[in-house]
């Protein structure tokens, strides 16, 4: 990524929507491999943050061995998914964005999303 951005400066922002098995694999590998060094990065996690307290504080500590406390953000997944859906209409009616959100500053949007035959119907309790 940083051969591709070259001497641009460029933020950012990793949106885990995974496992809890595979969260803290996915953040180290994003915090070992992914991050840039020439401006912010920020890492938004999705609840559940563990399955019960140790665990939860168990993840909060192995995030910020990794990330500073400041790029961490934790969001209700359900609250992230509307806004997503709403990219366009928070963009185009808002005179705040629509200098910063244009094609000269982003060259696109994608919004990815995997499941396995296993995953289709997999319940989750949360924390």
């Amino acid at each position: 990524m940083e051969q591709i951005e070259g001497r641009y400066r460029a933020n950012r922002i990793f949106y885990l929507s995974v496992p809890q098995e595979a969260f803290l694999d996915v953040a180290f590998s994003i915090a070992d491999n992914a991050k840039t060094k020439k401006s912010w990065n920020r890492i938004i996690i999705e609840k559940p943050f563990g399955f019960d307290a140790f665990s939860s504080q168990w993840v909060k500590k192995s995030l910020i061995s990794k990330f500073e406390a400041k790029q961490i953000y934790r969001i209700d997944h359900r609250l992230g998914r509307n806004l997503i859906e709403n990219l366009t209409v928070l963009r185009f009616p808002n005179l705040v964005f629509e200098r910063l959100w244009s094609r000269t500053y982003i060259r696109n949007v994608q919004e990815s999303e995997l499941r396995t035959k296993d995953q289709i119907g997999l319940q989750l309790t949360f924390f």
